[in-house]
């Protein structure tokens, strides 16, 4: 073998072992999201009383509660609940006694079924007063 042949077999095998070393294996591609569903409820609050709207969830993943609007005041503070639902109740999964316009609640579940959003009255809603709401959930 020539010196130049030595030379340039030398350079096709670090070149194989520098291409090896970036590794061989094909890229797997991301899990595609799950399709969001995007639910709106609206409701008024009575002093000391709350509203529980249910929702569907159809696979596991991220389930976002926002409380999206309060009136006449939107500074006024509420309950606030993502949980799941037995049936009669709204079981708190996250929960948030001072919630205000523009707080979001989110969780992950591992699992399908009904759960529920509740907005109730923390005592700040004056007698004969009542409160309007709306609430955007989004959920796979």
């Amino acid at each position: 073998m020539t010196r130049r042949s030595i030379f340039t077999l030398a350079a096709f095998v670090a070149l194989a072992l520098a291409t090896a070393a970036c590794g061989g294996s094909t890229p797997t591609a991301p899990t595609p999201a799950a399709p969001t569903t995007t639910e709106t409820f609206t409701g008024t609050v009575l002093q000391n009383g709350g509203i529980n709207h249910t929702f569907t969830v159809a696979q596991a993943g991220e389930v976002d509660a926002t409380l999206t609007s309060v009136g006449p005041l939107n500074t006024l503070a509420l309950g606030f609940i993502l949980g799941t639902y037995d049936g009669t109740n709204c079981n708190p999964g996250y929960e948030d006694d001072n919630a205000r316009q523009g707080d979001v609640l989110s969780g992950t579940t591992s699992a399908t079924g009904t759960f529920c959003v509740r907005v109730f009255d923390v005592g700040n809603i004056a007698a004969n007063s009542t409160v309007t709401y709306t609430v955007s959930v989004a959920h796979p």
